[in-house]
């Protein structure tokens, strides 16, 4: 199994408005998306490397 590194950033803002900002361990700056939306982007990486 394949590790898929990343790291959220959630302070009292974001929980305010429902979004998490991203980074991944390479420090590649993803910006910030809806927590539903990071979600749907790890599901489908998780999918995507399962094949």
């Amino acid at each position: 199994m394949q590790k898929i590194p990343c790291m959220l950033v959630v302070g009292i803002r974001e929980m305010e408005e429902g979004v998490v900002s991203v980074c991944t361990r390479k420090n590649e700056d993803l910006g910030t998306m809806p927590l539903v939306t990071f979600t749907a982007k790890l599901r489908e990486e998780v999918d995507t490397r399962a094949r």
